[in-house]
């Protein structure tokens, strides 16, 4: 998983090596002068980048990296009065941990 493709310019991850990136395909979305550059989780660490996990606010906790990478996004993990907590007032992060592994993240997801 360390090894995995990981688009420069918008952060998104792939399970394959490839040319393109389709996020980046989008005519909408910026491309650097130098074109399509990828990078993997083991380069961004040994960049010094790290996880950020830190609450945002009640119930809030953000998930992102530090220094900021790609376009800078962050995930936002919400508790919810209907089964999004444990205990109380407390987001269950303990269930959003396996999520925090690297792994392919899908267009449109903020986060992983």
């Amino acid at each position: 998983m360390n090894d995995l493709p990981i688009c420069v310019t918008c952060g998104v991850q792939y399970a394959a090596p490839r040319d393109d990136c389709p996020i980046c395909e989008d005519e909408r979305q910026y491309v650097g002068w130098g074109g399509q550059r990828w990078t993997t989780l083991r380069e961004l660490r040994r960049a010094g980048h790290r996880a950020r996990i830190e609450e945002e606010g009640p119930d809030v906790i953000g998930i992102g990296a530090e220094p900021p990478t790609a376009i800078g996004q962050r995930a936002l993990l919400i508790g919810s009065r209907g089964g999004g907590r444990r205990g109380r007032g407390r987001p269950p992060l303990g269930r959003a941990l396996p999520l925090l592994r690297p792994r392919r993240r899908r267009a449109g997801a903020g986060g992983r």
